[in-house]
């Protein structure tokens, strides 16, 4: 068989038409990739050892979250001399269940929606060529990093799972870690979801609360968070975790 002139893509999923719909996505959008689609994770298996693609894209439901992570670690223990990069798509909002996914040791981690079609050729085109690791890079600020997709935080080697509301908060001062974040500021951050109702004093308490409860998540690395007196909040991008 001829060599692709393009990477060779496989796309592994028990839903037919999330399957199917990728895989014409992707043949359009990439002009001489190879695409084969598996419908289970067994067949999926057999083509990893048998075709070694370039990238696997695991397009898998809430309820396969086991089998699809057994396979992920099948994938990076078994295939340690070329190990395709690996492309979850998940569509849990269950951010337990993020913290697992992300634990699988993917490349790049996409939300399963309506549009996460639109973007699967761009995947390809980040990862081909080169080997990475999350390529879909988080947002990082010194020993804190940030994965939007789960609303979750890595420091210190933990995983930690914020509300949306507090990870606007900390997503807000790792955007702005080069510089103190005023209270303010970050008051009107809770603003844009408060009733109009809710000024002055009750966002600020809101907002302590907010701090407070972030802090209790991150301890014991909750100082990469650091208070200046009189004026607001900003992150230590000199902190190391113990």
């Amino acid at each position: 068989m001829a060599e692709p002139a393009g990477p060779r893509i496989l796309v592994i999923s028990s839903h037919e038409q999330a399957m199917l719909r990728s895989v014409e996505a992707l043949r359009a959008d990439l002009p001489g990739a190879a695409v084969v689609a598996c419908p289970s994770l067994v067949h999926g298996r057999d083509a990893v050892t048998r075709w070694r693609p370039d990238v696997v894209f695991l397009l898998e439901r809430s309820e396969s979250l086991e089998p699809c992570l057994e396979f992920c670690h099948w994938l990076r223990e078994a295939n340690t001399d070329a190990s395709p990069s690996l492309v979850l798509v998940y569509p849990s909002k269950d951010v337990s269940d993020w913290k697992r996914v992300y634990d699988a040791q993917g490349d790049m981690f996409i939300a399963w929606d309506g549009n996460f079609i639109d973007g699967l050729a761009s995947c390809v085109r980040s990862l081909v060529g080169r080997r990475y690791r999350m390529v879909n890079a988080p947002l990082e600020a010194g020993a804190l990093q940030l994965f939007p997709e789960g609303l979750i935080a890595r420091i210190g080697g933990r995983l930690v799972s914020f509300t949306p509301m507090e990870f606007r908060i900390v997503r807000h001062l790792v955007e702005n870690a080069g510089r103190v974040v005023t209270r303010a500021e970050l008051a009107q951050v809770l603003a844009d979801d408060q009733p109009p109702r809710t000024r002055g004093r009750r966002l600020e308490g809101l907002l302590y609360q907010f701090i407070s409860q972030i802090r209790k998540k991150l301890a014991p690395d909750d100082k990469v968070i650091r208070n200046v007196r009189g004026v607001g909040y900003r992150i230590d991008l000199g902190y190391e975790p113990d």
